[in-house]
């Protein structure tokens, strides 16, 4: 004779943690860009990010003329362009929110330069397009 199984109780008995699986689906392959040679997009520091970049040694460039004289000029201050820098790729923005970026031009070459600058939203896979049009001319006499 077989003695019958002993079933444990389920009421006393601790259940397993849950366990979650989930799908993860591979991004499709991302563009081949072509590199921005003409352009430079350059991001104003904030009060913050300036005193937390004096102690290190990270570029942070002015293009303000430098100031001769009168320090309280009106007109010298409007012209005067922010600590910027050229290292920020990426910018956090909350909804309805906007960043100011200032894009600065260079050729050897004269005569109009068009270049696509391309800029993408994390998680969505479309690319935003930016067409960039400058001209270039150097002095001369005629």
């Amino acid at each position: 004779m077989v003695p019958e199984p002993e079933w444990p109780n389920p009421d006393k008995e601790p259940l397993p943690p849950p366990l979650i699986n989930s799908i993860q689906r591979r991004p499709p392959a991302r563009v081949i860009r072509t590199p921005i040679t003409k352009f430079s997009i350059y991001t104003p520091l904030s009060e913050d990010e300036i005193k937390k970049n004096e102690g290190d040694n990270e570029e942070v460039t002015s293009n303000a003329p430098p100031v001769e004289g009168e320090e309280n000029k009106v007109d010298e201050d409007a012209n005067k362009l922010p600590p910027m820098t050229e290292k920020q790729t990426r910018w956090v923005l909350q909804p309805k929110e906007s960043k100011k970026l200032y894009v600065k031009f260079f050729s050897t070459k004269t005569g109009p330069q068009d270049q696509v600058l391309q800029f993408e939203i994390v998680g969505s896979y479309k690319n935003f397009n930016l067409n960039a049009k400058a001209s270039c001319d150097f002095p001369m006499i005629s």
